[in-house]
């Protein structure tokens, strides 16, 4: 498509919408962004951006709104701003780029020109009118010794408006962390030079953060990411420069540190008390300062163990497991270890402990001790089984192998990749019989996993395979390349079935790029002669949903 010609490729009627749209003056702050790149607004029912590329001859590489137009590929929106690019490139017009250059060194030279007293009597006239301003001020231009202080009143500064009274949307926050991020930008930039002061910063932002999740919708990820920030950039600093600080500073840091970890602020967000207290384990060289951490993780394991939500005692745990194995003290280790077997991470890790040494037996008693513990939790039940399972295989129990292996297969979401030893368990003479059994098990199933078509297709059971799509149509796109062309017909049958039931409930864009998107797939499993004929059905049955009609059209391009 061509800026010159570009009509005979947008419907007519989205032209004509697209010049009045132009010739009211609804298309606004057309700039040239870069060689070949245009912006624009363009004032409808809502304000909405479109942005163009357009190469040195004129063709349109990419054109884009962000209306919710989808009853054709193109807009009037777009429509207008191609009209306006035009008419600006036939004109000659200057790029608007050129003009905000000129303007931004016009301020400069502007300012430039005046005296300093004149300024600053300026910037304390606005200061006074705006307490965001007056704090980015001090904390941009005061001295170090009052830095903590004023990025503290910064960071607050900009959440003030958002405090406790009013519960802030998505998408609402973003001016709140104005002053966070300012403070974070030089907490990161002084990260490898002065670690103290580094964490001093992050730590005069994490608190105010975590608290602003309480009134806000983050659903954006925007607090998240500050708090991600804050974390990452203190031990990036204490991994820089800890070691070059005197013992006294060191102690100084880690008291910060702790203190901040076990505020009140993080009740109720116990993560990132976790990740403050996985920072401090970095100060394990001092020994005055790994007892005090080790005092402080088992008082926070004991004072926690009861509670049903136990990831916080686990994760203190797995501190203190740290700091021993870091002390090199493996025996003590492995007794922290199986004294808290009740934690899920604790017993995995006593099973690979066991099974790595040839304690087969241990490692199998380890893993049913789990089932029983965990046989109300799906999840943790089947990592025990599989580690019975492994326990098992290595002991060379070939009745348990294959009780397990069976009980996999029919069960587990899994199960194929237990197919193979199952099937392995069985003499050869003795496998059709238990095939047998299997599938009529299978078939006993009110919803059998996907498991059972995968057996059926080793088994080439392709009449049991073919009635099984017809009960769950969607297992057809993944298996119908698989049969044999004497059942070409019904697998198409099936597959045809399954898109004019999805188009006759599709209703918007994706769900008829989804139809499509199964169209192609029968052409590439069926052949494209059936997808043509297929989609010429749905363009004679569907009329009336252009955009529906339009991704049919993409089919054959």
């Amino acid at each position: 498509m061509h800026i010159k010609t570009f009509e005979k490729d947008i419907d007519k009627k989205i032209l004509v919408r697209g010049k009045l749209y132009l010739a009211d003056g609804l298309v606004g702050e057309l700039s040239l962004e870069d060689e070949c790149s245009y912006h624009a607004w363009v004032d409808g029912t809502d304000l909405y951006e479109v942005e163009a590329q357009i190469d040195e001859n004129g063709e349109i590489i990419s054109i884009s709104c962000d209306c919710p137009y989808d009853w054709g590929e193109y807009c009037k929106h777009q429509a207008a701003v191609l009209f306006a690019i035009r008419e600006q490139l036939e004109h000659a017009s200057a790029p608007q780029k050129d003009m905000a250059q000129k303007k931004k060194q016009d301020l400069q030279s502007v300012l430039l020109a005046q005296t300093k007293e004149s300024l600053v009597e300026y910037l304390l006239g606005m200061a006074k009118q705006d307490r965001g301003l007056r704090q980015s001020l001090l904390f941009q231009f005061g001295s170090q010794e009052d830095e903590m202080e004023q990025s503290r009143k910064l960071v607050k500064e900009h959440m003030r408006p958002f405090g406790p009274g009013r519960f802030w949307e998505y998408g609402e926050v973003n001016n709140a962390l104005e002053g966070a991020w300012t403070v974070l930008d030089r907490a990161r930039l002084c990260a490898e030079t002065d670690c103290a002061r580094s964490v001093g910063l992050c730590l005069a932002v994490l608190p105010e953060a975590v608290d602003l999740l309480s009134y806000c919708d983050d659903s954006g990820g925007e607090v998240g990411e500050v708090i991600s920030t804050c974390i990452i950039t203190m031990e990036k600093a204490i991994q820089a420069g800890l070691h070059i600080l005197p013992v006294e500073k060191r102690a100084a840091l880690f008291q910060l540190i702790l203190a901040e970890a076990m505020a009140d602020v993080y009740n109720g967000w116990e993560d990132f008390r976790v990740d403050m207290l996985k920072i401090l384990v970095l100060f394990c060289q001092d020994k005055p300062l790994l007892e005090k951490l080790s005092q402080v993780l088992e008082q926070e394991r004991v004072r926690n163990q009861d509670k049903p939500y136990r990831y916080y005692s686990e994760a203190v745990a797995k501190l203190q497991l740290d700091l021993l194995e870091r002390l090199a003290n493996p025996q003590q280790a492995r007794q922290f270890i199986a004294d808290n077997l009740a934690f899920t991470s604790f017993r995995k890790r006593a099973i690979e402990n066991a099974m790595s040494s040839g304690e087969y037996a241990v490692a199998l008693r380890l893993a049913e001790d789990g089932i029983l513990q965990d046989k109300e939790f799906a999840g943790l039940l089947h990592g025990w089984r599989t580690a019975a399972y492994r326990a098992y295989e290595a002991m060379g129990d070939k009745a348990k192998i294959r009780e397990m292996a069976e009980h996999f297969v029919l069960n587990e979401r899994d199960g194929f990749a237990y197919y193979a030893a199952l099937k392995g368990s069985y003499p050869p003479a003795q496998w059709p019989e238990a095939l047998g059994k299997l599938l009529t098990a299978f078939e006993a199933q009110k919803y059998p996993y996907g498991t059972y078509a995968d057996v059926l297709l080793a088994e080439k059971e392709f009449d049991r395979l073919l009635a099984y799509c017809r009960s769950h149509m969607s297992c057809i796109t993944r298996l119908a390349k698989e049969f044999p062309e004497q059942y070409s017909t019904a697998a198409s049958d099936i597959y045809r079935q399954l898109i004019l039931q999805r188009a006759s409930t599709a209703s918007d864009r994706s769900r008829y790029k989804e139809v499509c998107g199964l169209l192609r797939g029968f052409g590439a499993a069926l052949g494209t002669s059936g997808m043509a004929a297929l989609a010429q059905e749905l363009k004679t049955a569907y009329p009336r949903r252009p955009a529906f009609l339009d991704e049919l059209r993409k089919l054959g391009k």
